[in-house]
């Protein structure tokens, strides 16, 4: 397992420094995400993931949608460079998620912008859940973790339902998280709402949300569900 590295552009507080002190095997050097050769320097060709944090400082009091511009530009291009490592990217803006991990002439992301746009139309504001990058959990917003604070702060079981839904812990009459393999010869359920009932009424199983991979034969999937004991 490679240790983590975390990079700035500018000298950190020396309170953050004093903070990353106390883990073992992290390390922080100065660079930048928009210079190849700093990339390379902090190991970006070893790396599994690489998280990077809303640096916008400059762009974000000219206008709220160039608030992310160059992390859009430097993400893109580790993208395309590196296509082995994972990127998960902060945005001030949850509207710039239909920007990240472009591919031109992609089809199926075209045929989800336009379902994007129909749910904007239709005064939605989660119209991105339907961006490969978001569903992935490539990409988040800053204030879907302000929410999710709130939300654990109001909501005294969010922690504990959360723990239970991941595995972490075990209740007894509680269910557990698993994933099975949806193939060619499943097919024939053709909906999601027809899975629903299928797992419903054959295996007792919650299906909660469907991976798509991508491979060189026929697309296979992976949907994970809870499993009601």
């Amino acid at each position: 397992m490679a240790n983590p590295i975390a990079r700035s552009y500018a000298v950190p507080h020396e309170a953050f420094l004093d903070a990353i002190s106390w883990f073992p095997l992290v390390y922080w050097m100065q660079g930048s995400i928009d210079n190849l050769d700093d990339l390379l320097r902090s190991g970006i060709n070893l790396a599994d993931s690489v998280v990077v944090v809303n640096k916008e400082s400059t762009n974000s009091a000219e206008e709220d949608f160039l608030a992310d511009c160059n992390t859009i530009v430097a993400v893109q291009t580790m993208f395309k460079m590196f296509p082995s490592v994972r990127i998960i990217t902060e945005l001030s803006q949850s509207s710039n998620m239909r920007f990240m991990q472009f591919r031109a002439n992609d089809t199926y992301a075209l045929h989800l912008s336009k379902m994007e746009k129909s749910e904007r139309d239709r005064g939605s504001h989660i119209s991105y859940m339907f961006r490969l990058p978001f569903a992935a959990g490539s990409v988040f917003s800053a204030s879907m973790l302000d929410t999710l604070l709130y939300q654990a702060f109001v909501k005294e079981y969010m922690i504990t339902f959360v723990r239970l839904l991941l595995g972490i812990d075990q209740a007894p009459g509680s269910g557990f998280l698993s994933s099975m393999k949806i193939t060619k010869e499943d097919m024939w359920i053709r909906t999601y709402g027809r899975l629903y009932q299928k797992l419903c009424s054959s295996t007792c199983e919650i299906p909660i949300g469907i991976y798509r991979t991508q491979m060189a034969g026929p697309c296979e999937a992976s949907t994970v569900g809870i499993v009601l004991s």
